[in-house]
């Protein structure tokens, strides 16, 4: 579960399938990776090897932003983010 009382906003996966604020849950319908969104929580993160990988992977997509690890994972199932990735 993540929990974003602020927001009014809940994520809740069990077994049978997550939701979102008690309704189902979808993921991005994305199909080319120039309609995705990509996260991340810190470039600070990434060796300069890794960087330049990320970097050139997040730059074809649509978008990108960096920040909140929790709540990244939780556009998954929200069909918000399309990727996500961390450093090691």
């Amino acid at each position: 579960m993540i929990d974003m009382p602020a927001l009014a906003e809940r994520w809740y996966g069990t077994p049978s399938g997550t939701t979102f604020n008690d309704a189902p849950a979808r993921v991005s319908r994305a199909v080319n990776l120039e309609e995705a969104q990509i996260y991340t929580s810190s470039p600070d993160f990434f060796s300069p090897e890794d960087w330049a990988r990320y970097d050139a992977l997040s730059r074809k997509t649509m978008f990108r932003r960096f920040g909140g690890i929790a709540i990244n994972t939780a556009f998954w199932p929200q069909g918000i983010a399309t990727l996500s990735s961390n450093a090691r």
